[in-house]
């Protein structure tokens, strides 16, 4: 498991004791914890494995054992006492975005309401601005709350279900029953968020597997069994669909299990053309099965060249391919730095040191260092003089590691009124200055495409980071202009970036093909906050290939040479 499921396992168990009034200390431990493992530049998994919790600060005994049993079993008793001590309604009210446990707890003994339909109901019967301590704002951001509440519930983010998926996958080709077993559906198309988790798995002994899937400890429900389908809920909630199939017809499956419908209607109909017949179980000439041994025969048979599944969305694709003029959308081994990294300097739990360390491991060209900027207290902002002294450091560390460019940087604040949080005289002693709104996010669309044009028209603004702002199902993005927004940034060199936060994916794919024809440059970035989260560039990677974007489109796949090129430009 990841540190981020782990980390929710133990806000949830903070939030439940709270909820039934247990002891203040215990509650806030769990909630702490919850938050160190988030941070932690260690993936927890290998703690436990080599006997370390004890050693991460602010883990007492209690909660190591709970980790420890969360690691191992892949559920935890404690969390599912508590679950079953504290109404399902209850728990989906703490849910709710803007929700915490006070208000909860207050809506619960003071109004008796305790499930999402009653608080919706007394919403929008005006109970709850009428009650004291509540008032017009909160029931309007309960309504807003609820509506996220109910679309969030429907998905799961990719950063969260890729990894589940991957280890349901290495559990399930431990059986010695399964041949095979692939990740598909939307998962394997890399969808920003998804419905469910879906495996294929290649057995010939269908009942076996499940019997061994539904005794598995991260199996919380048996939702619906058929002959070649089972169904479960896994122990945070997610649904996971197994599909069972045999090995003549794997990699047919594959495809057309991977979707979408689009993609494999068009594909049918090019096949019917070349005298072959696509059906869901197989490709056949003349009433015959024909043998395939991957998906790239499949196309190969229909003469088309091979397409990647995140391309895969019945958006011109099959017609691309036919021309010839599918995209080279880029690839993990073109990305050659990280952009956009926060260390403890501010808000981020590694060290300079460290985030370099794994950078040389990813082979990395360069990286900048983009620490917060004064203004955002709540993000431990690095002060002018800290600033400086940062500075002083990065050139220290640039003598002593060959191989890497280390660049000073700083993610500067985009101010209320368009200006920067520092001054000119600051950041030209900077190497990269990539600038973001972390205030002012009730002003209007129009307010805050000024605020990030004007930014752009700094020359020492090289960059944008997460330009609309939005947290999935969590924070609406902004409703930018970006007819003004690219035509801005292809007027100024500056690029745009792809945040690759796994609750971000800012900018998203929707927005990155029309901004092909002002010509805008993109940046691939982490967002890192720990050394872990250096490995989210594949999200962002993601993004781009979905949005048919090419190298020569993202400045960070780039040479160190032509990166300081263009740079100076």
């Amino acid at each position: 498991m990841t540190n981020l499921e782990i980390s929710l396992v133990l806000k949830e168990i903070s939030e439940l004791m709270e909820l039934k009034g247990e002891n203040y200390y215990k509650f806030r431990a769990y909630r702490q914890g919850a938050r160190q493992i988030e941070k932690l530049s260690e993936e927890i998994t290998r703690l436990v494995q080599e006997n370390r919790m004890r050693q991460v600060p602010r883990i007492g005994e209690g909660i190591a054992k709970t980790v420890e049993e969360v690691v191992r079993t892949g559920r935890s008793t404690l969390l599912e006492e508590l679950r079953s001590e504290v109404p399902t309604g209850l728990r989906r009210i703490l849910g709710i975005p803007g929700i915490g446990v006070k208000s909860s707890h207050k809506l619960f003994e003071e109004l008796k309401i305790s499930t999402v339909k009653e608080l919706k109901k007394a919403c929008e019967e005006g109970k709850i601005k009428d009650h004291p301590g509540f008032g017009e704002k909160f029931q309007q951001k309960v309504l807003e709350g609820i509506s996220k509440l109910e679309n969030a519930e429907k998905t799961t983010l990719l950063g969260i279900a890729l990894p589940m998926s991957e280890s349901i996958v290495k559990k399930i080709l431990s059986f010695s029953e399964v041949t095979n077993a692939e990740i598909t559906g939307s998962v394997r198309r890399r969808m920003e968020v998804v419905e469910d988790i879906d495996i294929l798995v290649e057995t010939t002994e269908p009942e076996k597997v499940k019997e061994h899937i539904t005794e598995l400890p991260a199996v919380y429900q048996v939702l619906d069994e058929k002959d070649h389908v089972l169904s479960v809920l896994n122990t945070v909630g997610i649904k996971v669909e197994f599909y069972f199939t045999t090995p003549k017809i794997f990699h047919y499956n594959l495809l057309i299990s991977t979707g979408n419908e689009q993609h494999i209607n068009r594909l049918m109909s090019v096949a019917s053309k070349q005298g072959v017949k696509l059906e869901r179980d197989g490709l056949y000439k003349n009433n015959k099965l024909i043998d395939i041994y991957s998906e790239q025969e499949v196309y190969d048979k229909i003469n088309l060249p091979y397409i990647a599944p995140e391309l895969r969305e019945g958006r011109g694709e099959i017609e691309g391919a036919m021309e010839k003029n599918l995209p080279n959308v880029v690839k993990k081994s073109e990305i050659k730095g990280d952009l956009h990294i926060h260390t403890n300097w501010s808000d981020g739990a590694s060290s300079l040191e460290d985030m370099i360390d794994i950078a040389k491991q990813y082979e990395y060209q360069y990286i900048a260092i983009t620490d917060h900027s004064q203004s955002l207290k709540i993000a431990s902002g690095l002060s002018k003089e800290q600033l400086e002294k940062q500075i002083e450091k990065i050139n220290v560390l640039n003598e002593k590691n060959s191989g890497i460019r280390i660049l000073s940087g700083v993610e500067v604040d985009i101010l209320r009124d368009g200006t920067l949080d520092f001054h000119n005289h600051i950041l030209e002693q900077l190497d990269f200055v990539i600038a973001s709104i972390h205030q002012g996010f009730q002003d209007s669309g129009v307010i805050i495409t000024k605020r990030i044009c004007q930014a752009m028209e700094n020359p020492y603004v090289k960059a944008i980071a997460h330009p609309t702002g939005r947290i999935i199902g969590k924070r609406k993005e902004f409703n930018l202009d970006f007819k003004k927004i690219f035509q801005k940034a292809n007027e100024t060199n500056t690029a745009i970036e792809i945040n690759s936060s796994i609750d971000r994916l800012d900018l998203s794919e929707r927005y990155l093909s029309s901004a092909k024809e002002y010509d805008v440059k993109f940046l691939i970035n982490t967002d890192a906050h720990s050394v872990v989260a250096l490995r989210d560039i594949n999200y962002g990677l993601y993004v781009a290939r979905r949005a048919w974007l090419t190298p020569e489109q993202i400045i960070n796949t780039y040479d160190l040479n032509d990166f300081m090129t263009w740079l100076s430009d």
